[in-house]
């Protein structure tokens, strides 16, 4: 299932008083940073590395569509050498329970911000999204603004995606029904409908990033040598036109903050940080400079 965002990148987020209100950890003591967080009715797995010096974020990793902690190995070891870093699986996802709570980018952004209250990781944080990832900390932001302190969004799902006959953009015909079909195969990671309504709310909660210090960071292509079979199969479905397309839709959403970068990579596909790690940790250093306070 895989598939489905690795090319579909291709298809290819509280306020103070709320900070000032979070319970007690969940951990049984301070060096346990590691471990599966009850929720209420179910849990989800989170690991904590790194050490948060005084007035830094902590940087939070959310994942690409059927992916999970995994994906962030070659990002996190490096990240947390400097920072305080969080990487998480979602609900059905790695060693996560199914959450109760909706798939759309709100259900997510909740079940994210409830797992790091309950963990006991106070803001400010910087999130890291890849591909629909990118939704989802958007979503968080908008829905928890005075605790976000920048976003890094990797080559993320645009909001709306579809042209006007219900089809992805340059791209075969009979690619939209395959990605409908595999995103409805697995509804507890999210389905078909839940990926259009994400991106209708992400859509509307654009005036909320104005001022949000971002990177954008964008692949060249789809797909490169270093990106796996999935990827390779997915780019079979595209037309001429669609890498512009995709960059257009990136460049756009960097335009939504007066504080943003726009960073067009080089020699790499979709999964940037499995390709490229270095741009994704570069990105995070410099937002730390760029967005302090």
């Amino acid at each position: 299932m895989k598939k489905w965002m690795t090319g579909l990148a291709a298809l290819a987020l509280a306020t103070a008083a709320t900070i000032g209100t979070m319970e007690a950890p969940a951990f049984a003591s301070p060096e346990v940073k590691e471990g599966k967080i009850d929720l209420g009715g179910y849990s989800l797995f989170l690991d904590v590395e790194g050490e948060q010096k005084k007035g830094q974020p902590t940087i939070i990793f959310e994942s690409g569509y059927g992916e999970y902690s995994e994906t962030w190995h070659l990002v996190q070891p490096e990240v947390e050498k400097f920072a305080r870093t969080v990487v998480y699986d979602r609900g059905a996802l790695g060693q996560s329970d199914r959450s109760l709570r909706p798939r759309t980018a709100a259900g997510i952004a909740e079940d994210l911000h409830e797992l790091l209250k309950k963990a006991n990781v106070k803001p400010p944080y910087i999130l890291v999204g890849h591909s629909i990832g990118g939704r989802y900390i958007r979503m968080f932001q908008n829905l928890y603004p005075n605790e976000v302190q920048g976003l890094v969004v990797v080559d993320g799902t645009p909001d709306r995606f579809l042209d006007e006959k219900g089809y992805i953009p340059y791209t075969k015909p009979e690619y939209t029904s395959i990605m409908k079909e595999s995103l409805d195969s697995h509804p507890e990671w999210a389905n078909w409908d839940d990926f259009l309504r994400s991106g209708e709310e992400v859509y509307r909660a654009r005036p909320s990033l104005k001022h949000v210090p971002m990177t954008v960071l964008v692949a060249p292509a789809r797909v490169s040598e270093k990106s796996d079979d999935d990827s390779k199969w997915d780019a079979t479905f595209y037309l001429e036109g669609f890498e512009s397309f995709w960059q257009e839709r990136q460049r756009e959403l960097a335009n939504l903050s007066d504080n943003s970068k726009y960073v067009l990579t080089e020699g790499t596909g979709h999964s940037i940080q499995r390709e490229q790690p270095h741009y994704v940790i570069d990105a995070i250093k410099e937002l730390m400079e760029r967005s302090k306070k």
